[in-house]
């Protein structure tokens, strides 16, 4: 058997099934990202290193019928925290959704404390859509369009800045000089009810404070996708 050190741990496969021993109480994810480019590696690494999430790469082969991002946990874990970050990482790099796992079929099988995080490859995004809804706003009606010049406009008004997006970031600005403010707003994945039940959705939410002079700045900014 190998030795575990204080600091770390090991990945052990023994007759076909992956045992992990916890050695630490924070939470270690093992990460199974070879299908992805090196660039999409990247920015995964990133990610985590900004959410301060300690993570161990492995070389073995994602088990086939595994799509999109999911995590294998030890079943009466529910690190919410921890889950909520990994959203954020997978959502920064295209995917819709986390689908959380316990054991399993494929005998990747996770002690305490210690978890399987698995992106699939060739991740289609969701496009910056066109136009956006007003959520969480003194005026909820409110629309604001996303020309492909990097201006926006607000439906019916005279309001109009410039835009700019780096996944999972938008920023609005408007007016110019001394005047000139922004506003930056994270993108998010998730359902919303709506009269024909459950629909996927992307959320901007605001970032900065709520007391811009350009109200529109003031909001946060929604889409309901269709299927």
């Amino acid at each position: 058997m190998l030795p575990i050190s204080a600091t770390f741990c090991r990945v052990t496969l023994v007759t076909s099934m992956m045992l992990l021993s916890a050695c630490q109480q924070k939470p270690m994810v093992h990460v199974f990202a070879n299908e992805l480019t090196a660039v999409q590696q990247q920015a995964l690494y990133q990610q985590l290193t900004e959410h301060d999430i300690d993570y161990e790469l492995s070389d073995a082969a994602i088990p086939e019928r595994y799509e999109g991002a999911r995590l294998n946990k030890f079943p009466p874990q529910a690190d919410e925290k921890l889950f909520n970050q990994l959203r954020e990482v997978v959502a920064a790099l295209g995917y819709s959704q986390l689908y959380i796992s316990d054991f399993n079929q494929e005998n990747h099988t996770y002690s305490e404390h210690h978890y399987g995080l698995y992106l699939r490859g060739s991740v289609r995004e969701t496009p910056l859509p066109e136009q956006l809804f007003a959520l969480n706003c003194a005026q909820n009606e409110r629309k604001l369009n996303l020309n492909h010049n990097g201006s926006w406009q607000l439906e019916n008004t005279k309001q109009y800045g410039y835009w700019r997006f780096t996944r999972p970031f938008l920023t609005l600005s408007a007016g110019t000089g001394e005047y000139l403010e922004e506003q930056s707003y994270q993108w998010h994945d998730g359902e919303v009810v709506t009269f024909f039940g459950k629909k996927p959705a992307v959320t901007l939410v605001a970032l900065g404070h709520r007391k811009k002079m350009n109200d529109a700045l003031n909001c946060d900014w929604q889409v309901i996708l269709v299927d």
